[in-house]
Parts: C-alpha cells; sequence; structure tokens
C-alpha cells in the first residue's frame, strides 16, 4: 500500500513539473520573437543601454559602441532573413555550409572581442567576459533542455 501511495504522489508530481516547463519554453520563445520584431537600430539601443547600466560606460564608449552593436545587429538580421527565407523554401543547409556559418559566427565573435578590448576598459572588459560567459551556460543549458524534450517526444 505504501508504494502505491509513494508512486502515486510521485507521478503527480512528475505531472506538474511537466506542465510548469512547457510555459517557460513558450514564453521564451514569445520573447524572441519580440525581440526579432525590433529593428537592428532598436536592438542596439537596447543593448547599448543594457551594458551603460552594467559596465557604467561613459559618453564616449557609449558612441564607440553603438556603431559596433549596430553592425553586429544588423548583420544578424541579415542572417536570420537568410535562413528563414531557406526555410520557407525548404532548403536545408549542407554540412559544408553549416559549417562556414558557424566558422563566420565564431570569427565574428572574435572580432567583437578585439574591438570590446579596445573600447573597454580592463575591469569593464572582464564583467563583460563573465556576462558573455553566463550567456553561453544559459543558452548550454536550454538547448540541452531543450534536446531532452525532443528525445522524450
Amino acid at each position: 500500500m505504501k508504494n502505491v501511495v509513494l508512486s502515486t504522489v510521485l507521478l503527480l508530481n512528475l505531472a506538474c513539473f511537466a506542465q510548469v516547463e512547457k510555459p517557460k519554453m513558450e514564453e521564451r520563445k514569445a520573447k524572441m520573437e519580440k525581440l526579432e520584431s525590433f529593428t537592428p537600430e532598436q536592438q542596439a539601443e537596447l543593448q547599448l543601454k543594457k551594458m551603460t547600466l552594467d559596465l557604467s560606460l561613459d559618453t564616449k564608449q557609449q558612441e564607440q559602441l553603438k556603431k559596433v552593436l549596430l553592425n553586429q545587429a544588423k548583420k544578424r538580421e541579415t542572417t536570420r532573413n537568410e535562413i528563414k527565407s531557406r526555410k520557407e523554401k525548404g532548403e536545408k543547409l549542407s554540412k559544408d555550409e553549416r559549417f562556414d556559418m558557424q566558422s563566420k559566427m565564431l570569427d565574428e565573435k572574435l572580432a567583437l572581442k578585439e574591438e570590446m578590448k579596445k573600447i573597454l576598459t580592463a575591469d569593464q572588459f572582464k564583467k563583460w567576459e563573465e556576462n558573455i560567459e553566463k550567456r553561453e551556460e544559459r543558452k548550454e543549458k536550454f538547448m540541452s533542455k531543450k534536446q531532452n524534450a525532443k528525445n522524450k517526444q
């Protein structure tokens, strides 16, 4: 009898937990769609304001970063549109194309890092790198949860 009650409680717990996780993923998707609806200029402006709050940027740094962030947002928009148009056509990227895209993204990350090193002070740069690492960890955690959810289905 104890085993039946215990297993029932555990199953109810799992069912409740599964229902709690779904809205979080839907909220994240909605948030991403909302961000994608902004123009590259708006995205750069928002990112600049967040960085100003987080890193205490002065006006000269803000001006320099605005150019870098706007350029980055425009590149991201172009890439997103290319991927979206391919998806609508039903085309998939080949292995070589995927490799080239990932290589290009990493090159852009390296270039951004060098630009940030030039613009930010040592303390600001260190804090910025820590924030990037945290974001990457959250992204990996999210992707692993997403992969686990796909595997369960």
